[in-house]
């Protein structure tokens, strides 16, 4: 676990915050809690600790920092509460456990310095970019946290990777811009 942790921490420091970029990723797996209508903190407060708990009933043990999901269609409305998951990536799929899978392929990332707060800006920027350069995103934002409070102190120096997926022209539904 720390060897993980270690690494991934050396990977974020190795990430420039505020540059869009487009990445191939992997195939990942998260495991996944509901957590709708996040509208304020003692909200994500109960959201998180409700998918902590359920991480630590199932013996979920990760590197990985918990991560949250957010519908693009949220995204475009700039309904910065419209988070739908918490989540945890796991290394692989387990039958117990409720998952989200992130395909693989290529993903418009940002890294997002400042914490919580000032996301949205975050968001804001990629949703401009895919449209200056004419992409067709997938339909979830993942918003993983890269250094949390193991590594920084305080939620407002959390580093955060924002990612969507960029579809492939043929995945793209006919008629239908998706920014």
């Amino acid at each position: 676990f720390m060897a993980g942790r270690a690494e991934l921490t050396r990977q974020a420091m190795a990430c420039t915050p505020g540059v869009v970029t487009e990445q191939e990723q992997p195939r990942r797996c998260y495991t996944v809690t509901p957590a709708d209508g996040l509208t304020d903190a003692q909200e994500f407060a109960q959201a998180l600790a409700r998918h902590t708990r359920y991480c630590t009933q199932h013996g979920v043990v990760s590197p990985y920092p918990m991560a949250s999901l957010l519908p693009a269609e949220a995204a475009r409305r700039e309904d910065w509460n419209g988070y739908t998951h918490c989540c945890t990536r796991i290394p692989r799929p387990r039958k117990d456990l409720a998952l989200f899978t992130a395909p693989a392929g290529r993903y418009l990332t940002l890294c997002h310095a400042g914490g919580f707060d000032t996301v949205h800006e975050s968001y804001r920027r990629l949703l401009e970019e895919a449209e200056r350069r004419n992409l067709q995103l997938g339909e979830w934002f993942l918003e993983d946290v890269l250094l949390d409070e193991l590594c920084v102190q305080g939620y407002e120096q959390y580093l955060l990777q924002l990612s969507i997926l960029i579809l492939p022209p043929e995945r793209c539904p006919e008629g239908r811009h998706l920014v």
